[in-house]
């Protein structure tokens, strides 16, 4: 299992963690999006 790593810079501790919680969220979509298709990809190649 892959442990996430952020990297975000900002101004003030409340703007660079707001900048993290952005960033995770953008992650976490994505990683969802790329399961999502290679489940839809392994159901294809099994249907006639």
């Amino acid at each position: 299992m892959d442990i996430p790593v952020l990297h975000v810079e900002g101004e003030s501790l409340a703007e660079a963690y707001e900048k993290a919680l952005v960033e995770l969220h953008d992650e976490a979509e994505a990683a969802v999006r790329a399961k999502i298709r290679a489940q839809d990809s392994a159901a294809g190649e099994t249907s006639p």
